[in-house]
């Protein structure tokens, strides 16, 4: 969709189910957060994985840190 401004606008996605929060920025942004398989290796499995309650205390850890990496890096490229 060419056009000089793009808003989305949701109720829970982003709360509640990374993927879909992919397929929206790429609604804004195409690719900003690579592909959906990259994405889902790099970025969703390891955060979900550390959101448990009884998570390992490195993946608790790995996962705050990719979810502010990726809130950061959002932020900046918007």
């Amino acid at each position: 969709m060419k056009c000089i401004h793009k808003i989305i606008m949701t109720g829970t996605p982003l709360q509640n189910n990374l993927m879909e929060f992919h397929t929206l920025m790429g609604i804004c942004k195409p690719l900003l957060l690579g592909d959906a398989d990259s994405f889902h290796q790099k970025f969703a499995l390891p955060i979900n994985r550390g959101k448990h309650r009884d998570a390992d205390p490195d993946y608790k850890k790995e996962s705050t840190q990719l979810a502010s990496v990726s809130t950061f890096l959002i932020l900046i490229l918007y």
